[in-house]
């Protein structure tokens, strides 16, 4: 056999054997990958579905189209159709949704098998001066210890994926408690203006029965300039909650993700007295708040997930300090006259490093976790408590305003007016009547602004979520403006 006919069988050789050795490998990738399929909508769906069941809104995986978010605005808003568009329409909710495709990819990621190492060499003797040798070496290999271990990596990062999901939950129950406050207290801030309007009307026909009076001499210049300025703090207080409904307005053209021409939306304020929204919470219920809470809490399901995590994590370094890195592979030599092929194999002597110190800093880290697993429990039942006990006290608060203050300030307005009809009492007198019922409508505003918030508090604790602590305080407090709008002088 003539020497350029053993090279060209010497070359089919190492293609066939490196052909067939990377057939192979992409065989083992396909199979697998091959369950390794994922789909993003699959997994919102799923978060869909629990906010629709506690919530009755739906969620959407990408913003509203221009069209749609049009049809929605040219209607004033109520509360549910302000819900709405925040859900559908949030750009910070929507990149977290997005997240769901990261954290999935990363998990099938981890399915997936480490490529094949190859290694090809080729060398030549020149230590005869007349004949050249040549020879050649492949190696191709893979880290068997990677692919024990993938499965246990996969458990690991579906873990990963599962944290993601109950923080994306959370972010949209807090999107929607955030919504239902901000608008809350539009409404409450647009009845503040409505009352503040009469109060400055009341006042200004007071001033200008007072010039008349003072004029005439029938009246002192203090009690005159008492009078001036107290319809010019009327007014200024009026400017001042303007200020608060138009930051109001903001707040909700940012949690409804508007700007440009979608931000000229009406609102649909309900008719007096201010109604009440209806809680699913029923009084005989109410005992079994806590525990509600505590299951439902995604905090306390989050640090579960972790511990069940670092649980998995230190049984992967067990077996990882007992078999660091192990490689098997096929090896292949060629030279002029002979050629070689056998297995493989690899692997790093466990002597020094053992996981012993990442096995430890785990198992810490569990105890920890269960420590402040423990504590947030605590801290939810606590919550839990107190905001049942504000909610009852906010429900019988403004029920004594409906019932009792406002009915009873209604009477008396109703007989001075009769009382002024029959010249029994003057205009003053008359004002003051309405200036104090004017008072009470705006302590009224105030104690149902005050329920309405802690109903929706109340609704986010029981659907998983624990209201922040500035959330929780939040307060109306009217106290300032009222006690410098509470009569003519």
């Amino acid at each position: 056999m003539t020497s350029r006919k053993k090279a060209i069988i010497e070359k089919w050789w190492r293609f066939k054997t490196l052909f067939l050795m990377s057939f192979v490998s992409w065989l083992i990738g396909l199979i697998a990958t091959g369950c390794a399929n994922f789909s993003v909508r699959q997994t919102f769906s799923e978060i869909s579905t629990v906010t629709k069941q506690q919530n009755s809104h739906q969620l959407n995986l990408g913003v509203l189209s221009s069209v749609k978010r049009e049809e929605m605005l040219s209607q004033p808003l109520d509360l549910q159709r302000t819900v709405q568009l925040a859900l559908l329409n949030n750009r910070s909710l929507q990149a977290s949704f997005q997240q769901l495709g990261i954290d999935q990819a990363e998990w099938v990621a981890s399915g997936i098998w480490s490529n094949p190492s190859l290694h090809l060499s080729l060398h030549t003797d020149w230590s005869d001066e007349h004949t050249h040798s040549a020879e050649s070496e492949m190696v191709i290999s893979m880290d068997i210890a990677d692919l024990l271990f993938k499965p246990k990596q996969q458990v690991i990062q579906k873990y990963y994926l599962k944290m993601t999901t109950h923080q994306i939950r959370a972010e949209v129950i807090d999107l929607i408690s955030q919504t239902e406050q901000a608008y809350h207290q539009l409404v409450t801030d647009w009845y503040r203006i409505e009352v503040h309007r009469q109060i400055v009307l009341a006042n200004e026909a007071a001033t200008d029965f007072a010039t008349g009076l003072f004029q005439a001499g029938n009246l002192t210049r203090l009690d005159f300039l008492q009078q001036t300025s107290t319809y010019q703090h009327a007014k200024l207080s009026l400017l001042t909650v303007e200020d608060d409904y138009r930051r109001s307005r903001e707040r909700l053209n940012q949690l409804m993700g508007l700007w440009g021409k979608d931000i000229n939306w009406q609102i649909q304020p309900p008719g007096l007295p201010l109604p009440l929204i209806k809680t699913s919470i029923k009084s005989n219920e109410l005992s079994q708040i806590e525990n509600q809470a505590v299951d439902a809490n995604i905090s306390l399901k989050i640090q579960k997930q972790e511990i069940n995590l670092i649980q998995k994590q230190i049984s992967l370094e067990q077996g990882r300090g007992l078999l660091p890195h192990f490689e098997i592979g096929l090896e292949t030599a060629s030279g002029q006259t002979e050629r070689k092929i056998g297995p493989l194999i690899g692997f790093a002597l466990p002597i020094f490093n053992r996981g012993q110190a990442q096995k430890s800093m785990l198992e810490s880290r569990k105890k920890n976790l269960e420590h402040s697993y423990y504590q947030s429990a605590v801290e939810v039942r606590s919550r839990a408590r107190i905001l049942k006990a504000e909610l009852i006290s906010a429900k019988r608060v403004v029920d004594f305003y409906q019932n009792q203050v406002l009915p009873g300030h209604n009477q008396i307005l109703e007989q001075q007016q009769l009382q002024y009809n029959a010249m029994q009492i003057g205009t003053i007198r008359l004002l003051e009547a309405r200036q104090q019922l004017a008072k009470h409508q705006l302590d009224y505003f105030q104690a149902g602004y005050n329920y309405l918030i802690k109903a929706s508090q109340l609704r986010q604790l029981l659907n998983g979520r624990l209201p922040s602590e500035e959330d929780q305080q939040l307060t109306y407090n009217n106290k300032l403006e009222i006690e410098h709008s509470d009569g003519v002088h």
